[in-house]
């Protein structure tokens, strides 16, 4: 099995369109506030900053995929 670094929700106009780093939903934490010039937050990625969701690496053999339905081969 595949696990993209990207964590996309599947929900959002962004994931319809395929375009799962844009996810609108999965990065909402106190560090994605980029709105300081309209840039909206990227999508989570697992293993990055605060900046990026803040969620743990998926470098082991047993990880826990949140929103495990989109993005998984």
């Amino acid at each position: 099995m595949v696990i993209p670094f990207v964590i996309a929700c599947g929900d959002c106009f962004f994931c319809r369109m395929q375009q799962y780093a844009a996810c609108e939903n999965t990065n909402a934490g106190k560090g994605a506030a980029l709105n300081k010039k309209q840039i909206p937050a990227p999508a989570a990625l697992f293993g990055y900053s605060h900046l990026y969701g803040g969620v743990p690496g998926g470098q082991a053999e047993y990880v826990r995929v949140p929103k495990g339905n989109v993005g998984p081969v």
